[in-house]
């Protein structure tokens, strides 16, 4: 799954990316929050390629910046250098509490990903309730991309208006590059309560869709 739309490559579109015989790094940290068909990680298509996780997003441990890499061996040493140049090492009691959640926690994540896959469902149906259609269907992570009307601000004075006008925080699409100006990314880590007064705000101020 990708941020900031919430969708899952299909194994035509990895396919056409391992043709182009270029290393790749991909970003798989939202891997285990995939609601519909399990994604393929970009290892099983290429082997010039650095996979990225971590514990961040399917076990909720932001902020406790654990994570690991998979590279081939070749490039092992060059990653190893850069790695201790950084960071050296994640510290003893962060690590402890990795094995923790690897051992213990597979129930409760996979609980969570039930919830964050209704709350998908759920934003899905209220956008287009409001006059907010996505025009795709994002299976995994917990964003959605918007494209708001053309109003001539960018992506970032328009979520700043919303922010102070509603109180609703959304990301600009150009935190995201170029090719994401002109949408906002809303995002439904929330709970559904708060999800629904979002998005009525983002609908009753008219800031994104008139």
């Amino acid at each position: 799954p990708m941020n900031p739309t919430g969708v899952v490559f299909s194994s035509e579109v990895m396919t056409a990316l391992a043709d182009l015989d270029i290393p790749v790094i991909s970003d798989e940290i939202y891997a285990d929050l995939s609601f519909e068909d399990p994604p393929s990680s970009f290892l099983s298509f290429s082997t010039q390629t650095v996979a990225i996780h971590g514990f961040s997003k399917s076990y909720a441990m932001t902020g406790w910046r654990l994570g690991y890499m998979i590279t081939p061996l070749e490039w092992m040493p060059a990653a190893d250098r850069l790695h201790q140049n950084l960071m050296i090492s994640a510290t003893q009691f962060i690590q402890e509490a990795g094995i923790s959640v690897l051992r213990k926690s597979a129930a409760y994540c996979e609980e969570m990903k039930k919830e964050f896959n209704l709350r998908r469902l759920f934003v899905l149906e209220r956008m287009r309730e409001l006059g907010m259609d996505l025009g795709y269907t994002p299976t995994g992570a917990f964003y959605v991309l918007y494209k708001y009307r053309d109003s001539g601000k960018s992506s970032l004075e328009l979520c700043h208006e919303v922010l102070e006008k509603t109180g609703v925080a959304i990301a600009p699409g150009s935190d995201f590059g170029l090719a994401a100006e002109g949408f906002v990314r809303i995002s439904y880590a929330q709970s559904m309560e708060n999800i629904d007064r979002a998005l009525i705000k983002l609908a009753e101020c008219k800031l994104l869709t008139s």
